[in-house]
């Protein structure tokens, strides 16, 4: 996922990224009620490479959740 951009105001800073189409990790895990264990794992891989690379930069995520996780590609073709 590509970061474009950023700008912040007095109270958030916003990021521009590249669309993401299929949406959050919520609203799949939401309509699936299950996803394959490979997928979960690639997932669960991903966000840690993430959550340890943005700690190398002395970054702290506080609200990392489900409805947090934009996902870029298709996991599930029945989606």
């Amino acid at each position: 996922m590509a970061l474009y951009g950023f700008f912040q105001d007095s109270e958030s800073v916003y990021l521009l990224l590249e669309l993401c189409c299929e949406g959050q990790l919520f609203d799949i895990i939401k309509k699936d009620r299950r996803m394959p264990e490979d997928r979960t794992s690639d997932i669960v891989r991903q966000v840690c490479l993430g959550i340890e690379a943005i700690h190398r930069e002395k970054i702290i995520h506080r609200d990392i959740k489900p409805e947090n996780i934009i996902l870029h590609e298709v996991a599930n073709p029945y989606i």
